[in-house]
C-alpha cells in the first residue's frame, strides 16, 4: 500500500540523518575553528591593524579572509546533494528505494528536507556561537551582532542555491561522478562559453570588441560573486530575491525531472535519452573552442593554426563525448554525427570571415551618433556613471572625472564626433595595421542603441583624424579638470621634483594659486597633439589637493613655460627643480650579464662603469634620462647623478637607452663603456 497522508516521511527523514549526520558534523567543526575558535585566539594577543580587518572580513564575504568559507559553501552542499540521491546511480539501489510504500514526490521532499536540515544546523549552531562570544567577550569590539547576521543570511541563501543546482543536475545523470562534474560545469558553463566564444569571435572579426562580464547577466552569477568578492559592494536586494527565486525554480525543476526519470537510468551518464544529443554537440563545441583558443594562443593568432585546432579538438571532444554515452570504445560508425556537426560548423565561420552583415566596415553617420566615447577599456565606459561629477562653475561636465581616473574619452561636439568617425573609417579600411595598444570606440546613437568596437591602434598612425581632437578643448577639459575647476575648490598645491633633495615648493595662499592656475591652463590650452602623445618621462609633479580631500596628479613638462616663467617670477623653480649646475658629476652605467638561458638572466655583482665631468655631457644624459623608453630585450644603460643641495650629497639614478641620437662626446663615453 502506497501512504498518500503525507508529503513527508519521517523515518525516511531520521535514516537520512542517521547516515549522514557526519557531513553536518564535520561541517560545523570546521566552521567553528575558521570562525569563532580563530576569533579567540586572534583576540588573545595583541593584533596589529592589518589582523583586525582580516578577522573582520571573515564575516563580510568581501574578500582577503573567507577563502575556506567559499570552498565549504561550493563543496558542502554538492556532497550532501550526491550522498541522499545516490541511489539513483545503481539499478539496485534504485529499485529498493521506489519499491518502499512511498511515491515520488514523498522521496524527493524527504530526501530534500533532510539535506536542507544538514546543511543549515551547521551555520545556524556557528552563529549562535558567535553571538554568544560577541555579547560577552573583547570580540564585541571588531563587530556586531549586525554583522553576525549578515554572515548568516549570505551563508544559507548561497549554500541553498548551491544545494538547489546539486540536486537539479543530479536528476540528469545516472553516475555519481557525472552528478559532481555536472554540477560545477553547470555553474561555470554560462562564463565558460562566454569567454571562448567572445575570444573566438575577436579572432575572426576585425573590430569585434573584447567583452567584460561587468554589466552582463554573468556578473550576478553565485560563483562570480562569490570569487569575486562582491557580495557586499555589489549585492543588492534585487540579487537576494533572484537567488531565492533561483533555488525554488530549481527546486520544482528536480522533483518534475525526478518524477518523469525512468529507473533504468540508473548507470547511464546522461538520464534523459532526449538530453545526450545535446551533452554530446555541447561537449564538441565546448572542446572545439577551448583548442581553438589554445592552439590561437601558442600560434600567435595565426587562423589556419586556430583551424586546424578546432578540427582536432573537436574531433576528440566528439569521441570522447561518444564514448561517455554509448560506454564503449567501438564508437567509429557515429562518424556521421560529426561530419553534420562540422558541415554547419564550417558554414558558420565562413558566414563569420566573409563578414556577411558587414560587421567589420559599418560605421555610423555622423549624424546619427550622439555621443562617442575613446576608452582604454570596458569597465572605464561601464562605470563612467559612478566616477562622474558635477563640477561647481554653472555646467554639469558629465566626464572630466571618469577621463582623469580612467583614460576615458567622451566626445559630442559635431566636429569632434566626425573626426572620430574618420579615424574608425580609417581603421576599418587598413585592418592588418595592427600596432600599438587596444583602444575601444563606442557610439551612443541617437535611436538608443550602442555601437562598440575595439582596435589596436598608434596614435602616431592616425595623427590626421587624432590632431584636432586631442588639441580641442573638449578633449583637454575631460583630460585634465584643472581647465573647468572651481579655483574655489583648490585647498594646496604642491610642485616636487623627484630628482633632487631641494624641498617641494608648496602654495595655499589664495592668490599664488589663482596666479598658477591661470598659467597652467594657459599652457595645457597650447599643448600640441605631439606634446599629448609623447612618452617622455616628466620628474616634476604637481599635486593638486581639494576641499572635498580629492587630489589630480599633473606633471610639469618642459614645455609649461607660463608655469616655469611663473615659478621664476616667484623664485620657486630654482628653490624647487634639479638644475644641470646642481650636478656635479655623473657615472655612466651598464649591468654585465653573466648567463642568459632565456628564462633567467644572472648578472654580475658589479657593472661597467665610465664617470662623466662634463658638464654640457652631464646636461645632455639629463635630458636623454627624460626621454628613456622600455625596450623590449634592450638592456639600458644606468646612469647615476650626484648632486649638491639639501644636507649632504645626494644621487639620482636614471636609464637612458643605447641607441638614442646623442652629441659626439657622449657617444664616446657610450662606446668607452660598451668596450669594457
Amino acid at each position: 500500500m502506497i501512504s498518500k497522508t503525507s508529503l513527508f516521511n519521517k523515518g525516511l527523514f531520521f535514516s537520512d540523518l542517521k547516515r549522514f549526520w557526519w557531513v553536518s558534523f564535520l561541517y560545523a567543526i570546521v566552521l567553528f575553528f575558521n570562525l569563532p575558535f580563530n576569533h579567540l585566539m586572534l583576540g588573545s594577543r595583541e593584533m596589529d591593524e592589518w589582523q583586525v580587518r582580516m578577522l573582520q572580513r571573515s564575516l563580510d564575504f568581501s574578500g582577503g579572509a573567507n577563502e575556506l568559507q567559499i570552498l565549504l559553501i561550493s563543496i558542502v552542499p554538492v556532497v550532501l546533494a550526491v550522498l541522499l540521491f545516490k541511489y539513483l546511480m545503481t539499478a539496485r539501489s534504485a529499485a529498493m528505494m521506489h519499491s518502499l510504500p512511498l511515491t515520488k514526490k514523498v522521496l524527493f521532499i524527504t530526501h530534500s528536507i533532510a539535506g536542507l536540515f544538514l546543511l543549515i544546523i551547521p551555520v545556524i549552531f556557528t552563529a549562535i556561537v558567535l553571538m554568544v562570544l560577541q555579547a560577552a567577550t573583547f570580540l564585541q569590539q571588531y563587530y556586531t551582532l549586525i554583522n553576525i547576521l549578515t554572515w548568516l543570511g549570505y551563508t544559507l541563501l548561497f549554500s541553498l542555491l548551491v544545494y538547489a543546482a546539486a540536486v537539479f543536475v543530479g536528476m540528469f545523470t545516472g553516475n555519481s561522478i557525472a552528478h559532481i562534474v555536472f554540477n560545477y560545469i553547470f555553474h561555470i558553463l554560462p562564463l565558460g562559453l562566454f569567454l571562448l566564444i567572445n575570444f573566438t569571435l575577436k579572432q575572426m572579426l576585425y573590430g569585434y570588441p573584447y567583452l567584460e562580464i561587468r554589466g552582463t547577466f554573468l556578473e550576478s552569477l553565485p560563483i562570480v560573486m562569490l570569487v569575486d568578492g562582491r557580495i557586499n559592494s555589489a549585492f543588492t536586494a534585487s540579487h537576494i530575491a533572484g537567488y531565492l527565486v533561483g533555488t525554488v525554480v530549481l527546486f520544482v525543476l528536480a522533483y518534475y525531472l525526478y518524477r518523469i526519470r525512468k529507473s533504468e537510468a540508473a548507470g547511464d551518464l546522461v538520464a534523459f535519452p532526449i538530453v545526450r544529443p545535446v551533452f554530446k554537440y555541447g561537449l564538441t563545441f565546448s572542446f572545439m573552442l577551448l583548442g581553438g583558443v589554445y592552439f590561437s594562443e601558442i600560434s600567435q593568432g595565426d587562423f589556419t593554426i586556430m583551424m586546424l585546432g578546432y578540427v582536432i579538438c573537436s574531433l576528440l571532444g566528439y569521441w570522447i563525448a561518444e564514448v561517455l554515452v554509448q560506454r564503449s570504445l567501438k564508437v567509429w560508425g557515429a562518424y556521421k554525427g560529426y561530419l553534420l556537426y562540422a558541415a554547419i560548423v564550417i558554414v558558420a565561420i565562413g558566414v563569420i570571415t566573409a563578414d556577411v552583415t558587414g560587421y567589420e566596415r559599418r560605421v555610423p553617420a555622423p549624424d546619427q551618433v550622439e555621443k562617442v566615447y575613446l576608452a582604454p577599456s570596458l569597465y572605464a565606459w561601464t562605470n563612467r556613471d559612478e566616477n562622474d561629477v558635477a563640477i561647481s562653475t554653472g555646467q554639469e561636465i558629465t566626464y572630466y572625472s571618469t577621463a582623469y581616473m580612467s583614460g576615458m574619452y567622451q566626445f559630442q561636439t559635431e566636429e569632434n564626433i566626425e573626426k572620430m568617425t574618420m579615424l574608425h573609417k580609417q581603421l576599418t579600411e587598413d585592418p592588418h595595421k595592427k600596432e600599438g595598444p587596444q583602444r575601444y570606440i563606442i557610439y551612443s546613437l541617437k535611436n538608443g542603441k550602442t555601437m562598440i568596437r575595439q582596435y589596436p591602434f598608434d596614435e602616431k598612425l592616425y595623427a590626421q583624424a587624432l590632431k584636432p581632437v586631442y588639441e580641442s578643448m573638449e578633449y583637454k577639459q575631460a583630460r585634465f579638470p584643472v581647465l573647468i575647476q572651481n579655483l574655489a575648490e583648490i585647498k594646496m598645491i604642491e610642485i616636487n621634483d623627484e630628482r633632487t633633495p631641494k624641498e617641494a615648493a608648496l602654495l595655499v595662499d589664495n592668490a599664488q594659486i589663482e596666479e598658477f592656475i591661470e598659467a597652467l591652463r594657459q599652457d595645457l590650452a597650447e599643448t600640441t597633439f605631439e606634446d599629448l602623445i609623447t612618452n617622455k618621462r616628466n620628474f616634476v609633479s604637481i599635486e593638486i589637493t581639494c576641499t572635498k580631500e580629492k587630489s589630480y596628479h599633473y606633471v610639469l613638462d618642459e614645455n609649461y613655460q607660463h608655469v616655469i616663467d611663473w615659478l621664476k617670477n616667484e623664485n620657486l623653480y630654482d628653490k624647487t627643480i634639479l638644475l644641470p649646475e646642481d650636478i656635479v658629476s655623473a657615472s655612466l652605467e651598464k649591468e654585465i650579464v653573466l648567463e642568459d638561458d632565456g628564462k633567467t638572466v644572472t648578472y654580475a655583482p658589479k657593472r661597467k662603469k665610465v664617470e662623466i665631468n662634463d658638464p654640457e655631457v652631464i646636461k645632455e644624459l639629463l635630458n636623454a634620462s627624460a626621454a628613456y623608453q622600455y625596450k623590449r630585450g634592450s638592456e639600458p644603460l644606468i646612469v647615476i647623478f650626484s648632486m649638491t643641495g639639501g644636507v649632504g650629497r645626494h644621487q639620482f639614478n636614471a636609464n637612458i637607452n643605447d641607441d638614442i641620437i646623442v652629441s659626439d662626446k657622449l657617444r664616446g663615453y657610450i662606446n668607452q663603456l660598451n668596450s669594457m
